[in-house]
């Protein structure tokens, strides 16, 4: 069996499992409200990243639901972590994807959640520059203007990143911009660099930017 088959065998499981959690928890609901710490694209609008995107978009709940009279609403939300533990406060989601840092910060401020499930651990993180950037290693970020996206898991990472090449969040002048703010800044030169996941390869692809990092090789 090929690796990519194994991989996607665990997607597929890891779904499936996560489906059966939250199917067995509101089986009298009516609604089952799911929020996505992501703006997410397409229509109808998926994200990626872990099992669950593959829940979402295979619509594995809404087929577990079949039949049942529970109608399964997704809600995408461009603020990610802080913005869905607004909702999570305010009763307006049942069941939350969010970063482990934002869920960090809600149960330490007292909102009452419980952990179901583990998903897209270990994903990578990326640093995009400007195509034809002077800018080659992290090292180069001293003193630029780097995006990072604060209060997201996006932001922890970051700050491990940088880390190994002793660097802290005061060495840079940070932007706090989110993910598709962040990539249009990035197009228009707004900013020296970004921290980012797969979502960059797009703006690669059709030559804006530059990957000078990528922790893909690094110690996860």
């Amino acid at each position: 069996m090929t690796k990519d088959k194994v991989k996607r065998i665990a997607y597929l499981a890891g779904a499936s499992v996560l489906a059966g959690w939250l199917a067995a928890g509101t089986a009298q609901a009516d609604v089952l409200r799911i929020g996505v710490a992501s703006a997410g694209g397409g229509e109808p609008v998926t994200f990626g990243g872990s099992s669950a995107s593959v829940l979402r978009n295979q619509q594995l709940l809404e087929k577990a639901f079949a039949g049942s009279g529970t109608e399964v609403q997704w809600f995408f939300f461009k603020g990610a972590g802080p913005a869905v533990n607004e909702a999570l406060s305010n009763q307006q989601i049942d069941f939350a994807y969010e970063g482990d840092l934002p869920q960090v910060v809600a149960r330490a401020n007292g909102l009452d959640t419980r952990l179901l499930a583990t998903l897209g651990t270990r994903a990578p993180v990326y640093v995009a520059v400007p195509e034809g950037s002077d800018i080659h290693s992290l090292a180069d970020l001293k003193g630029k203007q780097v995006a990072i996206f604060r209060g997201t898991n996006l932001h922890l990472l970051a700050i491990r990143v940088l880390a190994t090449a002793n660097l802290t969040e005061r060495d840079l002048k940070v932007v706090n911009l989110d993910t598709g703010s962040s990539q249009a800044a990035l197009a228009s030169k707004g900013v020296d660099a970004a921290f980012g996941g797969f979502e960059l390869f797009k703006l690669r692809d059709q030559g804006i930017v530059d990957l000078i990092y990528a922790n893909e090789a690094q110690d996860p």
